[in-house]
């Protein structure tokens, strides 16, 4: 059936779309190799220099074909050039033209046919240059129910629209993101309990990416002790699986330890036993 041009059906199946996962932690958790497990060829986009070090070595352990800048720099932002420019006008101009160039170069990798998982890393530092890009780099305020506070509205639909657009092309996107405390979750002093996700003014990405991975490390772990609280260095949980949303509680916090803690594994247990990983791959 018809409407104004567009087909509506009551079959949905099909729509449901590609993995979009955002995926945080604090720093040496695993961040930059988790991605590395999935279906190559791995469209990689490292928006800071740390990356470089990690993929050099995993790529090589992993034996998967990863594709990255030739030129490190040519992603990241020159901070010295940028505080130099003359006004905020131009280094207003330098973030709309860098941000179209990053999008530019991700939805060139979605559009090959070798690549078959994009990874942009790290995504926070993404959303922080489209802030800049639409606001510029000293904070707008507006009145907002009789109280003043910093216009974001624009911001977050760019970023919304940006997300939202990677599920077309069919491939498995991973948002690599910073941590921060949530203080949704506290003990008794008003301390955060657990980590979220951070990607500066996008606070809402967990409500577009339909799955969202915490990695994290284990305080207890001790090679030399015996017990389930001691032998396990690294996990993955599940905070949002839209498509198995029981993996949110218990069963997926954690979800996968140490060598278990890959994608192939992460997709079998969201999408069941029909789920053929060799075949994903």
């Amino acid at each position: 059936m018809k409407f104004n041009e567009i087909e509506f059906t009551t079959d949905g199946r099909g729509n449901a779309g590609p993995y979009i996962i955002a995926l945080f932690g604090e720093e040496n958790v695993g961040k930059t190799r988790l991605p590395l497990t999935g279906p190559e060829v791995i469209g990689y986009v490292p928006l800071e220099m740390k990356s470089y070090a990690t993929l050099e070595k995993d790529e090589k352990e992993f034996g998967k074909r990863v594709l990255k800048p030739k030129d490190a720099s040519s992603l990241l932002v020159p901070k010295r050039r940028v505080d130099a420019m003359k006004d905020e006008l131009e280094k207003k101009r330098f973030y709309v033209q860098h941000v179209q160039k990053v999008k530019d170069v991700v939805y060139a990798m979605l559009e090959n046919k070798d690549i078959q998982t994009v990874v942009i890393d790290k995504f926070t530092s993404f959303c922080v240059w489209q802030e800049y890009a639409i606001n510029g780099l000293t904070p707008v305020y507006v009145k907002i129910d009789g109280n003043v506070r910093q216009s974001k509205g624009e911001v977050r639909q760019s970023l919304i629209d940006f997300v939202n657009s990677l599920s077309s092309y069919g491939k498995t996107v991973v948002l690599n993101c910073a941590t921060k405390g949530d203080y949704e979750v506290v003990d008794a002093q008003g301390n955060p309990l657990r980590n979220t996700w951070d990607c500066g003014c996008f606070y809402m990405l967990g409500s577009h990416a339909n799955l969202v991975c915490e990695l994290t490390t284990n305080p207890f772990w001790d090679a030399k002790k015996k017990g389930e609280k001691y032998e396990w260095k690294y996990a993955l949980n599940v905070r949002k699986a839209q498509k198995n949303p029981v993996l949110e509680g218990p069963e997926g916090n954690p979800l996968l330890k140490d060598d278990m803690v890959s994608l192939p594994y992460l997709i079998q247990a969201v999408e069941g036993d029909d789920f053929d990983a060799e075949r994903w791959l």
